[in-house]
């Protein structure tokens, strides 16, 4: 199962290959449409579209749960890109993120999460606030 923005990528493909290495397949392919983090290109400012968007994952994840409860095997996924765009998407991704779209709000409490997680280390923390 995988969650994406805009397209699923080719993580189930990128999946299957690194799994028939040792032998081993997926069962069932599923995915949940969430809000594109990629702040290149996405604005995460409209708190009302977001909100739409995880009301919609939501209802993906119950309907999933359904579908993993009847043990259901195959592909369920949107449109997905050719593994070898998606291992090129995610060379891209990691050399040409930018922060540009990243805002902090008061409601900042400076727990550093996102400084940890920030997948190129592109956010200190400066006064217990990143920047």
């Amino acid at each position: 199962m995988g969650t994406f923005g805009t397209t699923t990528g080719a993580d189930s493909s990128i999946a299957d290959s690194l799994l028939k290495e040792k032998g081993l397949a997926l069962d069932a392919k599923f995915d949940i449409r969430m809000p594109d983090t990629w702040t290149v290109i996405f604005d995460l400012s409209n708190a009302e579209k977001l909100k739409n968007s995880l009301k919609q994952a939501e209802e993906e994840i119950n309907e999933l749960k359904v579908l993993l409860s009847e043990k259901k095997k195959g592909k369920e996924m949107d449109f997905t890109v050719p593994e070898f765009v998606g291992r090129v998407a995610k060379i891209y991704d990691g050399k040409m993120r930018k922060t540009k779209n990243l805002s902090v709000s008061d409601a900042c409490i400076g727990c550093t999460l996102c400084a940890k997680k920030c997948p190129v280390q592109a956010i200190e923390m400066q006064n217990k606030k990143p920047v």
